[in-house]
């Protein structure tokens, strides 16, 4: 699934919608930073959070936060507050400098607030943030959940056979118009299936789509960026700066238009080191987009459709 498609639901709760953003965007930010569902899930901290991230999933088997959330985000911004040397550390204190050695490396300058306090001071905008907003580790429970969500939703999508099927014939589509047969048609076919049932939600609920902008520039990149550190192996250092870029450029509106479309895929394929496709793909893209049109609905399960519908048992602990 792309952008649009994961998050046009959650509108009302953007970090939770940045959330729902983040794995597709350290592809481009930071490549080798990955943030798995199962690391997500442990940050998962509020019940509402976690309602978000898997309606009916039984509790998670990494660790149960819930307790100890606020003492353990309190820990961790006092030792990034400090100058003092990381202790050696054993039991709870291991957790809290895990946490503390994912994110130093990809730090901003300015401190990190404790959960009980507010971010405010953080970010360039920060401060039209301190108006009631949650504390930190309410938002980073929202960003957990929703990479969660994310992870939840492509498992289900890529199992549809609505997905194979459009992916095989979008493939042969382009098989007919382009020279190689190789990996090139294959990737374009898959990413032809998502980019245009974005293209297809949009066009039904064009108002959503500013509103899907409007909701994203609501939240903190740096605050975004923070908690990535938190959960991923190693430290995202250019998703913040990436962040803005996305809400700058304003790609998805570019999805309505043939020739626009056609140009940002040939970026897609450029990072992916693959050569470009030329005007043979603005001549396939009308019959992709009636393909797509008509299974759009088999694409939308009841899940992807309806939050509350909990996805099927293979799919709720994917280990992504």
């Amino acid at each position: 699934m792309n952008y649009f498609a994961h998050g046009y639901r959650y509108l009302d709760e953007p970090y939770f919608l940045a959330g729902t953003a983040v794995p597709d965007w350290l592809r481009v930010s930071d490549r080798g930073v990955r943030v798995r569902a199962a690391a997500a899930r442990a940050w998962c901290h509020s019940s509402r959070a976690e309602a978000r991230a898997a309606p009916t999933a039984a509790p998670s088997p990494v660790r149960d936060c819930s307790d100890a959330s606020a003492p353990r985000a309190a820990a961790v911004a006092s030792v990034l507050n400090s100058s003092k040397p990381i202790p050696a550390p054993t039991g709870e204190a291991q957790a809290v400098a895990s946490c503390v050695q994912g994110v130093l490396r990809g730090m901003p300058s300015e401190p990190l607030q404790p959960a009980q306090g507010r971010l405010g001071g953080v970010g360039d905008d920060a401060g039209r943030r301190d108006q009631g907003e949650p504390d930190r580790a309410g938002w980073v429970s929202q960003i957990a959940a929703g990479i969660v969500r994310h992870h939840e939703d492509d498992a289900w999508f890529h199992a549809t056979p609505a997905f194979a099927e459009l992916s095989s014939q979008l493939s042969a589509l382009l098989r007919e118009v382009l020279p190689d047969h190789g990996l090139r048609t294959w990737f374009l076919g898959h990413l032809l299936v998502e980019v245009l049932l974005d293209a297809e939600l949009i066009s039904a609920r064009p108002q959503a789509l500013e509103d899907y902008y409007a909701a994203l520039a609501a939240v903190d990149p740096q605050v975004v960026q923070r908690a990535v550190n938190l959960m991923a192996p190693r430290p995202a250092e250019r998703l913040a700066r990436f962040v803005r870029l996305f809400l700058t450029e304003r790609f998805l509106c570019d999805y309505a238009e043939d020739g626009k479309l056609a140009w940002r895929l040939e970026q897609v394929l450029r990072r992916a080191g693959l050569p470009p496709a030329g005007q043979a793909l603005v001549g396939v893209l009308p019959t992709a987009r009636r393909l797509v049109s008509q299974r759009a609905a088999d694409l939308l399960t009841p899940h992807l459709s309806d939050p509350n519908h909990s996805p099927p048992a293979s799919f709720r602990e994917t280990g992504l």
